[in-house]
């Protein structure tokens, strides 16, 4: 297993090791509750005349659930440490307010050894949430692979699972289109996922549109051999073609090997094209997206980048150095103003808490934490709750999650479809000066199927 991260100092009885210091802690705590019991009783008897029915106060100590943040820390740019302190936020924001449980976070750090996602750990972090005894849901992973690797443990240990930024549509949605929930991530055929950013249906038909608007004729498309890269390719070569745009055909695979022999290729393609072409990257790795680019772009001055929001991230946008002019991002997460007074004021808080400016990234993962909350305590509206099994009181907050409706958010008003996704379809659109993305706008891209 690997280190984990857990906000509150103590651990949780009978899941996790005590060290001899806290359990004298403990002891001490017992004796002084016992004293202060005995105190009490002693008060309540003398106050009373010494009769034997004198009333006694009953103390009840909440008992504690946890809900797990799977993020990788060492990712570069900071990100996941802003979610992390978003989090941790709305927990602090909301976690008082529901009377009959303690809600503990527990922090599951993927990173691997460049800071990037391992999808080992995320497995990992799966298995520690599926069978720690007291544990709720889980938000996380930050990658739509990481989160498909989890599901189907989560799934069969029916806990809620929150995604405040994965996109690829087939963590919800079935190919056959029936509302029954992909057997890949929901083995039990009971759905677990909760999505509050809108999937790649959406996002496709924003970059078809932003294309358009900037003029775009053709559009080159390259996708990594992952389950977001592949499916993002091909929903974006279908918009593309509905919006009437020239596609070359169907996407190009790219690896960290063989992504500059591929943007070289494809800007010797369309170097004497007579009209403006655009170079589509579907991935998450970073890395790859930059070799192609900086290779196409080398080949043909007039091509622009278009990229999705698994790269609007400062890893990526940080390091585009003179393609910036170039480059065009979408992403769930719109301009600031977008969110109104209450997305500032939680933007700005944590500002303040961190000592700089955070992306509006850390709105979605408040709101993940903020929403997982809120599943809880209607939860917790149940006669007896505390005292069902586990698996019930995992039914019942999943279920209040998948039954949201209308729902007033920090990130605006969405509810909660048959699919598990949010009703939101708005999409941003940037472009990057001085490894920031600036000149944002929003695409209400309109329903998907």
């Amino acid at each position: 297993m690997f280190p984990t991260i857990v906000s509150s100092p103590d651990q949780l009885p009978g899941t996790y090791a005590h060290s001899r210091q806290q359990r004298g802690r403990r002891r001490l705590g017992l004796f002084v509750v016992g004293v202060v019991a005995a105190a009490l009783v002693g008060l309540g008897t003398a106050g009373c005349g010494g009769g034997s029915d004198a009333p006694v106060a009953e103390y009840r100590v909440r008992p504690v659930r946890t809900v797990h943040l799977v993020v990788p820390l060492g990712l570069a740019g900071g990100d996941a440490k802003d979610m992390r302190a978003a989090v941790e936020m709305a927990l602090a924001d909301g976690g008082d307010a529901i009377s009959g449980v303690r809600i503990r976070l527990r922090t599951n750090n993927t990173s691997g050894p460049t800071g990037a996602e391992s999808a080992a750990r995320a497995v990992d972090a799966a298995e520690t949430a599926a069978i720690d005894p007291y544990s709720l849901a889980v938000i996380g992973s930050i990658t739509s692979n990481g989160m498909r690797q989890m599901a189907p443990i989560l799934n069969r240990a029916g806990l809620l699972h929150v995604s405040v930024t994965a996109t690829a549509v087939d963590l919800t949605r079935r190919d056959d289109g029936l509302p029954t929930p992909p057997t890949a991530v929901a083995p039990t055929g009971v759905r677990t996922i909760v999505r509050v950013v809108p999937n790649d249906l959406v996002q496709s038909k924003a970059l078809a549109t932003y294309m358009q608007d900037e003029g775009v004729r053709s559009v080159s498309v390259v996708s990594d051999p992952t389950f977001y890269g592949q499916g993002l390719g091909l929903n974006v070569v279908n918009a593309a073609r509905e919006a009437g745009l020239i596609i070359d055909g169907p996407p190009i695979t790219i690896t960290p090997q063989n992504a500059a022999e591929v943007g070289r290729a494809i800007g010797v393609r369309h170097k004497h094209d007579n009209s403006r072409w655009a170079l589509m990257i579907a991935t998450n790795d970073p890395v790859t997206a930059l070799r192609v680019a900086r290779a196409a772009g080398a080949s043909d001055e007039q091509m622009v980048i278009f990229a999705p929001d698994a790269l609007a991230l400062r890893g990526f946008h940080g390091r585009l150095g003179r393609l910036e002019s170039r480059t065009y991002l979408t992403s769930y997460l719109l301009p600031l103003a977008a969110y109104g007074p209450r997305g500032k004021q939680v933007h700005d808080r944590l500002a303040k808490r961190l000592g700089h400016s955070p992306s509006s990234l850390v709105l979605f993962a408040y709101e993940g934490m903020a929403l997982t909350l809120d599943a809880i305590r209607t939860a917790n509206e149940t006669p007896g709750f505390v005292d069902m099994p586990i698996d019930r009181e995992r039914d019942l907050v999943r279920d209040a999650a998948l039954a949201t409706d209308t729902r007033d958010s920090v990130i605006g008003t969405y509810s909660i479809d048959i699919f598990g996704d949010t009703t939101t379809t708005l999409f941003g659109g940037y472009r990057v000066e001085d490894g920031k993305l600036v000149r944002g706008r929003s695409f209400a891209t309109g329903s998907v199927s």
